[in-house]
């Protein structure tokens, strides 16, 4: 229930405050704990981090404007990979932002940061593998052609060292051909 209540704020705030954000900006999402994210701990489940995750990359898709575009030519974005760490706990009630970020890209795959900030200090950090698949056609859609559907000329690759790190780090626990 709670992740169909925050659904409904991104939503809404897509509608009634949409902020044009270009490729590589800065999405901030607000949010706050509430009694349904805790965990036996009485703080926010680390399972619930990954949830709002969805909802702040959602919210950047549709800031950015291409979310629309991207559903109409049968596109959808996935997940290969999250890492992520965390500094200190968020406990109920309390507000928090999360800043979604792309942060780079290779031939198939976007990396992206995502950033829990409570009073402007990061509360958690997360590292994400993501690429768009098609509907009914198999294999990952190569980000020339994203950035094609986006009308956007970007160079074909743009990795920092994060993203070179877990790239190493995904091959470690999960080696594919």
């Amino acid at each position: 229930m709670n992740f169909s209540l925050n659904l409904i704020k991104v939503l809404i705030k897509y509608f009634f405050n949409y902020q044009k954000l270009n490729f590589t900006d800065v999405c901030i999402s607000k949010f706050r704990v509430s009694p349904f994210d805790l965990d036996i701990n009485m703080h926010m489940n680390n399972g619930r981090y990954f949830t709002i995750m969805d909802l702040g990359r959602l919210d950047l898709l549709l800031q950015m404007g291409y979310l629309k575009r991207l559903i109409k030519l049968g596109y959808y974005p996935v997940i290969l990979s999250e890492s992520m760490v965390f500094q200190r706990s968020l406990q109920c009630f309390a507000a928090y932002e999360i800043h979604s970020q792309i942060v780079g890209w290779d031939k198939k795959f976007f990396y992206l940061c995502q950033k829990f900030v409570q009073n402007n200090e990061v509360v958690a950090s997360a590292h994400v593998r993501a690429c768009f698949k098609k509907k009914k056609q198999r294999g990952i859609i190569d980000t020339p052609t994203v950035f094609s559907i986006f009308n956007l000329n970007m160079p074909s690759t743009q990795l920092n060292e994060l993203s070179k790190h877990n790239i190493e780090l995904d091959h470690l626990l999960l080696p594919r051909d």
